[in-house]
């Protein structure tokens, strides 16, 4: 994907920090930047197969995160409760 379409992508992410953010990923084998043109620069950057692996495990958390999202809610409100109820007893 090019710089500007990474941009229209991902919601609320300033130019700035997109760039930082994609040569990190770059310097650490996740993505791969291809100068497309020199003058105007246009650039384009792809996952590499480093890249890959790391998308599977990404999933895998996600599809846990929204497989256990329920249980998730309940020990949060839980939790709440509890530190509610110990903030009450205390004042």
């Amino acid at each position: 994907m090019r710089f500007n379409e990474l941009k229209r992508t991902i919601e609320g992410i300033s130019q700035k920090m997109l760039g930082q953010t994609l040569r990190a990923l770059e310097r650490n084998g996740l993505v791969e930047r291809q100068v497309l043109s020199p003058k105007p620069i246009a650039v384009a950057y792809g996952i590499t197969a480093h890249g890959r692996g790391l998308a599977e495990i990404v999933e895998q958390l996600r599809a846990w995160s929204i497989k256990t999202l329920s249980q998730t809610e309940r020990a949060q409100a839980r939790y709440d409760t509890e530190i509610a109820n110990t903030r009450a007893t205390e004042s």
